[in-house]
């Protein structure tokens, strides 16, 4: 059998004999389950909450700040500044939940090593993202700066000689990094 700890609390109002038949009651609840008490500690008769004065008050405001928050979802809009499954702009997805917005992000998970971006669109008025690989769209692309982009592999550097004011010399007009 394993142990289990339990915190009886009665109020401190009712008499005595309601007490120990609420202890009473408590143990033969146990009994039936093939339970018993080890041990108990009795901590006396201590008030461990105290009553709001001005509890009606505090609960119409509650009701209250309830109600608005069931407005606000009543009044359910999305805006998606890059218009949807849009992988190659950063966007901007604005709700009535997220007002400041969630943007597009890279993610790359510890466990796979891969990257992935997470595009915010909305459906049905409500955000949402799409988990996208930018290696789908091409073995050259990958996610960079909040968006799927086409890696070069070949870059390309035009220089200028200063000393000859701009004039570059015969046959090298760019160099191949």
């Amino acid at each position: 059998m394993r142990p289990y700890e339990a915190v009886v609390i009665f109020p401190t109002l009712i008499p005595g004999e309601a007490i120990q038949e609420g202890k009473s009651a408590f143990e033969e609840a146990l009994r039936k389950h093939e339970g018993k008490v080890l041990s108990r500690t009795e901590m006396g008769k201590r008030l461990l909450g105290y009553t709001v004065k001005k509890q009606k008050e505090y609960r119409a405001c509650s009701l209250s700040c309830n109600k608005q928050a069931q407005a606000a979802t009543d009044n359910v809009w999305c805006e998606d500044s890059d218009k949807g499954n849009n992988f190659f702009e950063k966007g901007v997805v604005k709700t009535n939940i997220y007002l400041s917005g969630k943007e597009d992000k890279c993610y790359t998970s510890p466990n796979l090593g891969k990257t992935y971006l997470f595009e915010g669109i909305c459906k049905n008025n409500k955000y949402q993202s799409i988990q996208k690989s930018c290696a789908e769209l091409g073995k050259d692309y990958k996610c960079d700066s909040w968006i799927c982009v086409k890696e070069l592999t070949k870059q390309f550097c035009y220089y200028l000689d200063l000393q000859t004011k701009g004039q570059l010399p015969a046959g090298e007009n760019r160099r191949l990094l």
